[in-house]
C-alpha cells in the first residue's frame, strides 16, 4: 500500500501541470512572478485548490489573482488533456501568504534580538 492517498498524488501531479501551463502556455508578460506553492484535492477528485504566491505590491497581486481567475477554464482544459483522469477537476486558485507571513515573523524576531542587544549594552 502506498504511504499517501490517491488524492494527494493526483494533487501533486496537477500542481506540476498547472506550473507547466503557466510557464509554457500562457503569456504572463506584465505580471509579477507567480509561483505555484502547493495543491490540495478533495477525496472525490472533483475539486483541486492550487496555491500560489506572487511577489509585488497589493495591486500587482490583485492583477495576478484576476488573471488566474480569467485563465482557469484554459487551465482546466490543459489539465484535462494531460492528466489521465476520468473527470477533470474544478480548479480553484488560492493565494498563499505563507512566505510573507514567515518574513514578517522573521522580522519581528530580529527586532526582538536587536532590542535585547541594546538592553544588554546599557
Amino acid at each position: 500500500m502506498l504511504p499517501y492517498k490517491r488524492s494527494e498524488r493526483v494533487a501533486k501531479s496537477i500542481q506540476r501541470l498547472i506550473s507547466d501551463f503557466l510557464q509554457k502556455e500562457v503569456n504572463t508578460e506584465g505580471l509579477v512572478m507567480v509561483t505555484v506553492t502547493g495543491s490540495k484535492m478533495s477525496d472525490d477528485l472533483k475539486h483541486v485548490s492550487i496555491y500560489y504566491s506572487a511577489y509585488g505590491s497589493e495591486e500587482e497581486k490583485n492583477r495576478v489573482s484576476d488573471f488566474l481567475v480569467e485563465i482557469t477554464p484554459s487551465a482546466r482544459k490543459y489539465v484535462g488533456r494531460h492528466a489521465k483522469l476520468r473527470y477533470t477537476p474544478e480548479i480553484i486558485f488560492r493565494y498563499d501568504g505563507t512566505i510573507e507571513y514567515a518574513a514578517k515573523i522573521d522580522e519581528l524576531i530580529n527586532r526582538i534580538h536587536e532590542e535585547d542587544k541594546d538592553e544588554k549594552k546599557e
